[in-house]
C-alpha cells in the first residue's frame, strides 16, 4: 500500500506532500512536490478530484514501475474557520492499493472449466480479466465489444451495467453456436462492476447427474409404496381382493412415476457429454490454463509460440 498526505497549507511552504511507499516490509518516504505540481489539472487527479468531490475512488491504472494494477482512494480533511464556523479544505489523504489480490479472488470463483469473470471500472476499463493484456493496455469493454459479433447486442447492456443496473442476458457464440449467460452486478462501495460469463453447455451438463439421482429416488419411492400397499391391504395372505387393491394402487404410483420420468426427459437439454473441453474464446482458454496451473502449481504450463492461430475447429 502507498500513502500520500497533504498537510495544512503554510504561507512559507507552497506544496507539501509526503509520499510513503512500502517496499519489502519497509517504509520509504518521497516528497511528491519535488517531482511534479499535483495541483495542475491532468497531473494530480487524486488531489483535485478528492477536493472537488470528497471521498472518491479514482480510475484504476497500471503502474509501470510496480508492474501491478493500482487503485487509488482519496479523501479530503478540513479545518474549522473560527469566525464563520465553516469547514475549509486543508488537504487530502490518499492511498494506492495493489489489486493483485483480485486475481486470486476471481480465480477462486467456480464458473465452470471455461467460464470466467471480469471487473470493470466506472468508465468500463478492465480492472481484472483472464486476458491480462486488456488490463495492462487499459482497454475498455466497449473496445472489445466493437471487435466482436453483433456489438450492438452487448453495448447497451454494458452501458446500463456501468450505471449501476443488474443485467442478466443470453449470448450466442457465432463460431460454435453455443450459448452463454452473462451477468453484470454492481459493486456499490467502489462503483465498479463485476461480471461473470457461464457457458450454458457446461452448466447443463451438471444437471445430467442430478437427473440420474432423481430417477433413482423415483424408483425407490415406487418400491416403497409397493411394499407399503402389501402391508396395508394384507396381500401376503393371498386374498384376491387384497391382490387387486395392491395392483391398482401400484399402477397409480407407477403412472405418476412414469409421468415424472417423461417430465425429466422433456425438460432435459439434449447434450452429448464429451471427454474434451470446448474452448470458445481466448479468455476461456486463459481461464482454463489458470485453473490447471492452480491444480498443479509445481508444473507450470509451457507456452510454445507456433505462429499458428486457430480461429475455430
Amino acid at each position: 500500500m502507498q500513502q500520500a498526505l497533504l498537510n495544512t497549507y503554510k504561507s512559507q511552504m507552497g506544496l507539501y506532500a509526503p509520499y510513503y511507499i512500502r517496499k519489502q516490509g519497509k517504509l520509504q518516504l518521497l516528497q511528491l512536490e519535488s517531482f511534479y505540481d499535483y495541483t495542475q489539472p491532468g497531473k494530480g487527479d487524486w488531489y483535485i478530484q478528492s477536493l472537488a468531490s470528497g471521498s472518491v475512488w479514482l480510475e484504476p491504472y497500471f503502474g509501470a514501475a510496480t508492474n501491478t494494477l493500482l487503485a487509488g482512494f482519496g479523501t479530503p480533511f478540513y479545518r474549522l474557520n473560527p469566525k464563520t464556523k465553516t469547514k475549509i479544505p486543508s488537504g487530502v489523504v490518499f492511498a494506492n492499493y495493489s489489486l493483485d489480490g483480485l486475481k486470486n479472488l476471481m480465480n477462486s470463483l467456480k464458473l465452470g472449466k471455461t467460464g470466467y469473470g471480469f471487473i470493470l471500472s466506472k468508465k468500463g476499463t478492465f480492472i481484472y480479466s483472464p486476458m491480462e493484456d486488456w488490463v495492462k493496455e487499459q482497454k475498455t469493454i466497449f473496445q472489445i465489444i466493437s471487435q466482436g459479433y453483433k456489438p450492438e447486442k452487448l453495448r447497451v447492456p454494458a452501458q446500463k451495467a456501468l450505471k449501476g443496473a443488474k443485467i442478466e442476458m443470453d449470448f450466442e457464440n457465432p463460431l460454435t453456436g453455443q450459448s452463454s449467460w452473462i451477468f453484470f452486478e454492481p459493486i456499490p462501495t467502489t462503483g465498479w462492476t463485476l461480471s461473470a460469463v457461464f457457458v450454458q453447455d457446461e452448466i447443463l451438463l451438471n444437471t445430467k447427474s442430478l437427473h440420474h439421482k432423481l430417477l433413482l429416488i423415483n424408483l425407490q419411492i415406487i418400491s416403497f409404496f409397493f411394499f407399503l400397499f402389501i402391508l396395508i391391504f394384507r396381500a401376503y395372505k393371498g386374498r384376491v381382493p387384497s391382490l387387486w387393491a395392491v395392483s391398482s394402487s401400484t399402477s397409480v404410483v407407477l403412472l405418476v412415476g412414469i409421468g415424472f420420468i417423461w417430465y425429466l426427459q422433456i425438460s432435459e437439454y439434449k447434450i452429448e457429454q464429451k471427454n474434451n473441453i470446448v474452448l470458445l474464446k481466448k479468455a476461456g482458454l486463459n481461464k482454463f490454463l489458470q485453473s490447471r496451473k492452480s491444480e498443479n502449481p509445481k508444473d507450470s504450463p509451457l507456452y510454445i509460440p507456433t505462429g499458428v492461430f486457430v480461429q475455430s475447429l
